[in-house]
């Protein structure tokens, strides 16, 4: 509540609206504006209080002697009139008593489009596509804001669907390791027949190759005990003959 003189006992005016870059043919030097908005049954002197813009508040107006805000009014101050400035990059904007006390305050916006106000909805500052100045306040969502909402819904929308992807995920993996089991299974083999088929019978020559095989291995391997016990049984032989002829 204010106290200065016939303010006495009333609530401070709002700031409840910024139009920093205005739609052609309106001009910055001209349309832009700052909306205020008298919260009282009665009305509200203006006199020796102070509008001011910029990221450090290096603009201000300060409103002359007789400036009276009605009572329950929304009424917009342009930039024809205060000369004040509303960077389209980024800005911000307050309202002083003439004790220098901030009564009201925005906060900083960036990249005002053109035509859009930035806007106090509910205790929220916003960007709308309608300014309504010396209005009651009208939100209209930028096409921008709508389809970043639209994007948070997908992305929910897909992630509550999650488990049906995941098994068909989880089913995806098996099949590839199936094929490359079979790849690695062609590539040692030489073919892609089935591994698990019955192999086929051995021929009977191969198998008498592979025994005459062995048998002459091992008449190699064992040579020398051969002609030992065949020495032996020659020299046996003779013995017995020797032995009869004496007889």
């Amino acid at each position: 509540m204010t106290t200065d003189g016939v303010n006495t006992g009333l609530s401070p005016p709002v700031i409840t609206e910024l139009l920093p870059n205005p739609s052609s043919p309106q001009t910055d030097a001209a349309d832009e504006f700052i909306e205020l908005y008298n919260p009282n049954s009665d009305a509200f002197d203006l006199s020796g209080y102070k509008l001011q813009t910029g990221t450090t508040y290096t603009h201000d107006y300060t409103f002359p002697a007789g400036s009276i805000l009605p009572p329950f009014a929304y009424v917009a101050y342009r930039s024809s009139v205060t000369k004040l400035s509303l960077s389209n990059t980024g800005s911000k904007a307050r309202l002083q008593n003439p004790a220098g006390q901030t009564l009201s305050e925005v906060p900083q916006y960036t990249n005002a489009l053109d035509g859009q106000a930035w806007a106090l909805f509910a205790d929220t500052w916003q960007w709308t596509t309608t300014p309504t100045p010396n209005d009651e306040n009208i939100l209209e969502t930028p096409p921008a804001a709508t389809a970043k909402a639209a994007a948070g819904k997908s992305a929910a929308s897909k992630s509550s669907t999650g488990k049906s992807t995941k098994g068909a995920t989880t089913k995806k993996p098996a099949t590839k390791s199936a094929a490359t089991k079979k790849t690695a299974s062609t590539t040692a083999g030489g073919s892609d027949e089935d591994p698990t088929a019955a192999p086929s019978p051995v021929h009977p020559l191969v198998l008498a190759g592979v025994a005459g095989s062995a048998l002459a291995y091992a008449g190699y391997e064992y040579r020398k005990d051969f002609l030992n016990r065949l020495y032996q049984l020659r020299r046996y032989l003779r013995t017995r003959r020797l032995g009869r002829a004496k007889l």
